[in-house]
């Protein structure tokens, strides 16, 4: 036996980044994101409450500015035994991108002046915003003045003290791709202030024209084929802890996995991206990644890859569970822009060179476009018709 290692500190497996928000934590998030060793989640769990509010799995890395009115519930679960990451930004930088989201929905700076200051209505925002900075910093380091495992992150300084965090928690992965992350601006505020002491008269509220994107998704939203991947992802992904969708087209339906830590949207020209889903703008063929996702999904896109066995082939090989959905037997021409058409099972086994785990036909009712599912399990070969005939399997 090893005695010096009875007396050796246990390094810590979590890592929490505490902020003011506004300060770069949606760019850290999407830099971790290309740790192997840690998972890691950018306000992950903002919905739950009591214990399952700071319930974060081991090895991961969770950035969350909302954590800094946690602090003394984050003490009492994890204490000592975590990293803390302290990330700031200049401070009136910090104050005027807040001031300028004052307007906006759920606004923290406008939900600060008007509840916690309480009646400051007639204060100017950008004071306002100064002040929660200068008290949020404040608790922060407060917090961490016992802590042993601290790192101050300043934003200005993102890539030398992201290498620098980098070997801090030991990680492993690609660096130079997690420091690529830091020459893209993610989540920006709008680019001009509303004036603090005006609001908008509801009259003169328009509501904006939809992006074609968005064009896109409210006539598919509601598509059967859309609720049956969210019910297999919801019950095959109830443990993942990450996820990848291959050709979104702006799709925003990684939300709905609100569960999954890590989600990250590939798409050629269009991919989803949000404060809680990294978007990849690439061509998946030339796309090149070191990790393996829990569950990959690619929704009603092989029928438009001329190569589609290549690209069903590299779908199995970065993922654990692949779920997969195509127009089923649609007659050529009726989609321009379908070059495979029709798909059935057996061109779907020439693409995948395997039988699917399941398969399921659906209709839709409003359009009457058949579609085919199929579900592709990198450890199992056992075929099942549900999901309680699969659940049976596993438990003999």
């Amino acid at each position: 036996m090893n005695f010096r290692s009875l007396f050796r500190p246990r390094r810590p497996e979590n890592v929490f980044v505490l902020c003011t928000g506004r300060c770069g934590s949606v760019t850290f998030s999407r830099a971790c994101s290309h740790i192997v060793n840690f998972t890691s989640g950018h306000e992950t769990r903002t919905k739950l409450l009591g214990a399952e509010r700071l319930a974060y799995p081991a090895h991961h890395i969770e950035a969350d500015n909302r954590l800094s009115w946690f602090l003394g519930r984050l003490d009492q679960e994890w204490g000592k035994d975590a990293f803390y990451v302290h990330l700031t930004r200049d401070r009136d930088e910090t104050a005027q991108s807040y001031a300028k989201r004052s307007d906006l929905p759920g606004s923290i700076a406008g939900a600060y002046r008007s509840a916690i200051l309480m009646n400051a209505q007639g204060q100017d925002i950008l004071d306002v915003s100064r002040d929660y900075v200068d008290t949020v910093n404040a608790n922060i380091a407060s917090f961490l003045k016992d802590k042993p495992n601290t790192i101050h992150f300043h934003l200005e300084n993102a890539k030398e003290d992201f290498a620098k965090f980098w070997r801090w928690i030991g990680a492993e992965g690609n660096l130079a791709a997690a420091l690529a992350e830091w020459d893209v601006r993610h989540n920006e505020s709008p680019p001009a202030a509303h004036n603090a002491s005006q609001s908008a008269s509801p009259s003169k509220l328009v509501s904006p024209k939809r992006t074609a994107a968005e064009e896109y998704w409210e006539k598919r939203k509601n598509s059967l084929y859309f609720q049956a991947i969210r019910i297999l992802v919801s019950k095959l992904g109830a443990n993942a802890g990450s996820i990848i969708d291959v050709g979104s087209a702006s799709c925003p339906y990684l939300d709905w996995y609100d569960w999954i830590p890590q989600r990250t949207s590939l798409d050629l020209r269009n991919p989803y991206q949000s404060s809680t889903v990294h978007g990849i703008k690439a061509n998946f063929l030339d796309w090149t990644t070191d990790r393996t996702y829990d569950i990959a999904t690619c929704l009603q896109v092989l029928e438009h890859i001329p190569d589609a066995q290549s690209f069903a082939q590299k779908i199995l090989a970065i993922s654990n569970i692949a779920i997969v959905s195509v127009p089923y037997k649609w007659k050529p021409g009726r989609n321009s822009s379908h070059v495979h058409d029709p798909v059935d099972e057996k061109k779907m086994l020439s693409w995948f060179g395997r039988e699917p785990n399941f398969t399921y036909q659906i209709t839709e009712v409003e359009s009457g476009s058949p579609r085919l599912i199929q579900v592709y399990e990198r450890e199992s070969a056992t075929k099942w018709r549900s999901l309680a005939q699969r659940r049976r399997l596993e438990a003999k």
